[in-house]
């Protein structure tokens, strides 16, 4: 009987960890399908894989917190990949390929009616290390023609949770992703959910999720680079 459960308990560590956070109600969103995808994951993960997920708050204050707070129930274990999940207002799934803190100086508040000019720092953005160009051909593959990589991950609370996710996973040695799913009148929840297992069926047979992909020289969350400027002809 005990080395039955020694075994299962190999197993269960044997198979790479995620943490998937998505977001609770905004605006119009009086149900937002990221949390309820992030939920659908945890209870039904992909083949090879252990789901942890959280549902955030849209909130510039306690989103980072509630995301700290689920990173710290994975204890020790350092888990293969960090995925936010959240609403865009379009048709579509959109791969985020960086996220910075400087965000957009709108009237927009978030749940708590603050803005984000009050959170906004002037620092350069980081970029996913992931090969999103292959992720979106794949998902493409499989009937999603929708996907597409993103340059902007939207200057609002999606873009501060995406950057705080980045950040500790150069803190902690652990590839980060952000994905904008679409409204459910676009895409049902299951819909969506069945995209975001692809992506990670993906990733994990692409070998992005085994700490052999994952070493620190390069796997590290790096600030963008600004375009040279070309040199003046004389």
């Amino acid at each position: 009987m005990a080395q039955r459960a020694a075994g299962s308990r190999r197993a269960r560590a044997a198979r790479p960890l995620v943490l998937i956070s998505g977001f609770g109600p905004f605006e119009a969103f009086g149900e937002n399908p990221s949390g309820a995808v992030a939920l659908d994951l945890a209870r039904r993960p992909p083949p090879g894989l252990r789901v942890r997920a959280a549902v955030l708050p849209v909130s510039f204050a306690r989103a980072p917190r509630a995301w700290d707070e689920l990173r710290a129930r994975a204890g020790r274990e350092r888990p293969a990949l960090y995925l936010g999940l959240g609403v865009q207002r379009r048709a579509g799934f959109r791969l985020e390929q960086r996220a910075g803190p400087r965000l957009k100086r709108v009237p927009r508040t978030d749940v708590d009616g603050r803005l984000p000019a009050e959170f906004s720092r002037a620092r350069a953005a980081l970029a996913c290390e992931l090969p999103l160009a292959p992720l979106r051909r794949a998902l493409r593959g499989r009937g999603v023609h929708d996907a597409r990589v993103s340059r902007s991950a939207g200057g609002y609370v999606c873009e501060w949770i995406y950057h705080h996710l980045l950040v500790r996973g150069h803190e902690h040695g652990v590839p980060a992703l952000f994905v904008h799913v679409p409204p459910v009148r676009f895409a049902s929840v299951r819909r969506q959910a069945e995209v975001v297992r692809w992506l990670l069926a993906e990733l994990l047979a692409a070998g992005a999720l085994t700490p052999r992909a994952r070493s620190a020289d390069s796997r590290r969350s790096r600030p963008v680079a600004k375009p040279r400027r070309r040199a003046r002809r004389p």
